[in-house]
């Protein structure tokens, strides 16, 4: 009973400098006083808080004039930048990207392989090492403050264990990713969707203020992803979003994963360029598909409307699901073609004329780069969870 009570004791502090660590990351600079206030804690618990969160290194104090400028400057408190960095790396089939951020959530360094990414599970895991201690040799004064690193990939990730249970870019089922390159590299590494990553991304460049988005990717691979509060919503095993495979045509097209009718059959890139090729036009990539709509070319301009009303129904059905406060349209497709953005918009309003939602549908505000920053903050995240669970031995 003893051990239980006193266990439960220390889940609570653990709790309550989370909330403290949380509300710093919400203001500029805030005040003891007003971190006890807004959290209804004692003045004596905040300041033994706030003393552990410094002595880790996540906060530090500045100074600051008061409004009348005259008597002691006051004492504020705000996140230190240079706490800890953490490394975000983007694994698709044609390159492999990797960004590095402070935890203040800038961006410090970025770089791109563009190359023909290994489809073998530990040949790509020792191209991901070779390509993160390439970065080390280069930027030694960055990357030694490097605490962790968050691998965003397009397949269904065990968060919990770092395992890819099913990639269909990639092939894969059951592959363990995480672990093995954490004891190549020696940082501890966290998997993630890319998808989720992306929404992790919209979140913070946002400046955390929405409470809820989804994120809808168009891509080589098509899904959705929810935040809510700051958490993301992965569901019972983690398949939340993976509407792919979703039938928004009975009878439909058929796709790769033998049934008729899903989205991935008309809004992944290859489908895309399939019913193209299918019209008539082949396309070696997106990119010639749009200087054709640039030219405004019947058939071109036809394919986007049709591509615009799919993505439509998904939005729907987000709404109804989760009635988020924005959804983003993001992915390779909506950056060559933005113009998918107001097609979408206009699609769902009529659809929605009855019944309007105050869900707002909005493009990507981190175009590129979205996946990867999204990896960085999911890395900055569980890193700053191991330092404040470190305290416990405090």
């Amino acid at each position: 009973m003893g051990n239980k009570k006193q266990q439960s004791q220390m889940e609570m502090k653990i709790e309550n400098r989370r909330a403290v660590m949380e509300q710093v990351k919400d203001e500029e600079c805030v005040s003891r006083a007003s971190l006890a206030r807004e959290l209804r804690m004692s003045p004596t618990s905040m300041s033994r808080i706030c003393g552990d969160l410094m002595e880790l290194g996540l906060i530090h104090e500045i100074q600051k004039a008061e409004s009348a400028g005259v008597g002691r400057k006051a004492v504020w408190l705000k996140k230190n930048p240079d706490a800890f960095y953490s490394l975000g790396i983007l694994i698709r089939q044609d390159f492999i990207g990797c960004i590095i951020a402070d935890y203040g959530e800038k961006m410090i360094f970025q770089k791109k392989w563009e190359e023909e990414v290994p489809q073998n599970s530990r040949r790509l895991i020792e191209t991901v090492a070779q390509h993160i201690k390439e970065v080390e040799t280069q930027q030694p004064a960055f990357f030694k403050k490097v605490e962790a690193v968050g691998i965003s990939f397009p397949g269904i990730i065990d968060v919990k264990t770092g395992m890819i249970r099913y990639s269909d870019l990639f092939g894969w089922e059951n592959t363990a990713f995480a672990v093995p390159l954490s004891e190549m590299i020696g940082i501890p590494c966290y998997m993630a969707r890319d998808i989720k990553a992306s929404v992790i991304e919209e979140y913070h460049c946002g400046g955390r203020k929405e409470k809820s988005i989804g994120f809808l990717s168009l891509s080589q691979e098509v899904g959705a992803a929810w935040i809510q509060d700051g958490n993301i919503i992965n569901g019972a095993d983690g398949i939340c979003g993976e509407i792919g495979h979703k039938t928004v045509i009975f009878h439909g097209r058929k796709c790769t994963c033998g049934k008729q009718g899903c989205a991935a059959a008309y809004l992944t890139e290859a489908s895309i360029l399939k019913q193209a090729e299918e019209s008539g036009h082949f396309c070696a990539s997106l990119f010639q598909l749009a200087q054709a709509y640039e030219r405004k070319e019947s058939w071109a301009e036809t394919l986007l409307q049709k591509t615009a009303e799919i993505a439509a129904l998904l939005v729907e059905d987000m709404i109804v699901w989760n009635n988020p406060e924005k959804i983003v349209l993001g992915g390779r497709t909506v950056r060559l073609f933005p113009e998918l953005l107001d097609l979408v918009q206009e699609e769902v309003a009529k659809s929605n004329a009855g019944f309007p939602a105050a869900t707002r549908i909005e493009g990507s505000i981190n175009p590129g780069n979205e996946s990867m920053m999204g990896a960085a903050y999911i890395a900055m995240d569980e890193n700053e969870k191991v330092k404040i669970n470190s305290l416990k031995e405090m």
